[in-house]
């Protein structure tokens, strides 16, 4: 079973999970993986971090510093890469989150999770819950 996503919510209520119980996952954290190689022996290697709050990448990544924001189609969800330094971050935004929201009314799930919040101090994503829900 699928532990995250549309799949994850299908094998949850498979279970006997009603949908009144399931929560869906905002987080206002990014999640960081870094290419090295540092053994020049081809293989990719993976260092995994926390990157900062949703504040900290709109005021010093998003677009800056080498860093591009995409969007992956499948996620649903926005990331950056920094080809010079070979850095992936992935986190949620304003659309990813208003994207969940509108998921959760349409298949009547209890409610969201809001993860670090601390790191969401001026309240973009907040907010964007909250108009969704009210």
């Amino acid at each position: 079973m699928a532990l995250f996503g549309t799949d994850g919510i299908r094998g949850l209520a498979n279970r006997d999970l009603t949908a009144e119980l399931a929560l869906d996952v905002a987080v206002a954290a990014a999640h960081i993986l870094v290419e090295t190689n540092p053994d020049k022996s081809h293989r990719p290697k993976a260092v995994v971090g926390q990157g900062g709050g949703f504040a900290k990448l709109k005021n010093e990544f998003i677009n800056k510093n080498g860093y591009k924001s995409h969007w992956d189609r499948h996620a649903k969800a926005p990331y950056l890469f920094n080809p010079a330094t070979k850095i992936f971050i992935t986190y949620d935004d304003e659309r990813s989150i208003k994207l969940k929201t509108k998921y959760i009314k349409k298949n009547k799930l209890a409610g969201i999770f809001f993860w670090e919040y601390f790191n969401d101090p001026d309240e973009n994503l907040l907010n964007v819950i909250d108009k969704s829900f009210n």
